[in-house]
């Protein structure tokens, strides 16, 4: 346990040290804010211009918000991830009692539990509207596998942190995917978004019974996929 809260400890160090890094880590703090007072504010202006009351879609804004903090908390440890890999720091930890796979693991729960917090946090203190707890709990641990997905593609496709913010901003278009989810009405032609693990966040947060039993189901299916592909590109172009 002693070896993990030593990379902890250095994640922070690294997050401290680079401005960048430091801005995304603390930009839930932002985004809590954004929720609270400028959402109400847009929807009064927006109400006034176009008779168009936006509170009736406060749900699937406050859950896509909220989901963006998977992304940014995968953002973070990726950007590390890549550091760590051109100081051969990873290779340095292959030889230790970590090892590659204990370094993976790591890797993997802290993006998932800063995910998880971030995201809990945002629809605790939204102001906009109630979630129950088991609701929460359960978009939260969907949202949350989110990130270590998006730290695994970031890290084994980026060569440098350059990269990596390029690759951020594209990879950040995968996190738009739950809105085609809400918008578009015909399940056929929501199939090719079904593919993809952020699209099940919506059927998650809006369905319940056996609805929510079968999106759940899909998602874990989908989700495994995903994490066996990139976790072997992973192990190939990053370890």
């Amino acid at each position: 346990m002693t070896k993990y809260f030593t990379l902890l400890s250095a994640d922070f160090r690294s997050i401290r040290r680079d401005p960048m890094l430091y801005m995304i880590f603390l930009s839930p703090l932002s985004l809590i804010f954004f929720i609270r007072l400028a959402v109400p504010f847009l929807n009064n202006l927006i109400c006034e211009q176009f008779t168009f009351d936006l509170s009736e879609h406060y749900l699937m804004i406050v859950t896509f918000l909220a989901l963006m903090m998977a992304m940014l908390s995968g953002s973070v440890f990726s950007f590390i991830t890549l550091d760590e890999r051109d100081e051969n720091v990873i290779t340095a930890l292959s030889i230790t009692p970590l090892t590659n796979r204990g370094y993976i693991r790591y890797r993997l729960v802290i993006t998932f539990a800063f995910s998880l917090i971030f995201y809990y946090l945002v629809l605790l203190l939204n102001g906009l509207i109630d979630v129950t707890l088991p609701r929460i709990l359960i978009t939260a641990l969907v949202a949350s596998l989110n990130g270590g997905l998006f730290l695994l593609f970031i890290a084994s496709s980026a060569e440098n942190k350059i990269e990596g913010l390029a690759l951020t901003k594209i990879g950040g278009l995968y996190f738009f995917i739950p809105l085609a989810a809400y918008l578009i009405p015909s399940v056929f032609l929501q199939v090719p978004f079904a593919l993809l693990p952020s699209f099940w966040i919506v059927p998650v947060m809006f369905t319940s019974g056996s609805w929510l039993f079968l999106s759940l189901l899909g998602f874990t299916g989908i989700t495994i996929f995903w994490y066996v592909v990139l976790l072997r590109r992973f192990k190939n172009r990053v370890l």
